[in-house]
């Protein structure tokens, strides 16, 4: 006897969401457990849930089978399907089985069909995602390294600007850096762990300016 599936709850939304809200919710939990993005160790789990997650659309996936489901779903939970004390009659039980088996079968062909489709729309996502974030890091850390190296000027009161220079131009490299091992994880890849030595080449490349500005 197949186990109680509430698709309304496996995607997320209301039990009297639209059509369409039922296909965006499967679509977004899609992408975003799609075990070709995510990390080697996470992705017999994102297996699973996607499973599950097409399952449940394959439940309501027209307003037709959604009907049925609606009316099972209703006779199952009255009745106790899949739980270990539930005594739901044959003819529910029966019924039950025969939806989860067919939505089982629309779901593995689903995904047959648009594991990769869905693959790169998502990689679209996160591709569009992560050059917003690239150049926001680039401009923040451009900006924290102009600052740190003039305050260090004003500080022992330099003549020059090369800490400040080398200060905007180390931050937007460690900026696009720190950009691209955040795309780099979301594609399952293992992080930057070089992160440290280019923060490190950061402040040398101030501290080398004020040297060079003190001399002046």
């Amino acid at each position: 006897m197949a186990s109680f599936v509430d698709a309304y709850a496996v995607l997320g939304v209301p039990a009297e969401a639209d059509q369409d809200t039922l296909k965006a919710a499967h679509r977004r939990l899609v992408r975003r457990h799609h075990p070709d993005l995510v990390p080697p160790d996470e992705r017999s789990e994102a297996t699973r849930r996607v499973q599950e997650i097409n399952v449940a659309y394959g439940l309501v996936r027209d307003r037709e089978k959604r009907a049925r489901y609606d009316t099972l779903r209703q006779a199952a939970q009255r009745s106790g399907v899949g739980s270990s004390s539930g005594s739901a009659p044959a003819v529910v039980t029966t019924q039950w089985d025969a939806a989860i088996h067919a939505a089982g079968r629309w779901a593995g062909e689903w995904w047959r069909h648009n594991r990769e489709p869905v693959r790169r729309a998502a990689l679209g996502v996160r591709s569009a995602y992560g050059r917003m974030l690239r150049v926001v890091g680039i401009v923040v850390y451009t900006w924290v390294g102009l600052i740190t190296g003039a305050a260090l000027q004003l500080l022992f009161d330099t003549g020059g600007s090369l800490a400040a220079v080398a200060g905007g131009v180390g931050g937007a490299i460690v900026g696009d850096r720190r950009g691209r091992d955040r795309l780099r994880r979301w594609a399952g890849e293992d992080s930057d762990r070089r992160m440290w030595a280019w923060q490190l080449a950061w402040a040398a490349a101030i501290g080398l300016g004020l040297l060079f500005d003190l001399r002046r």
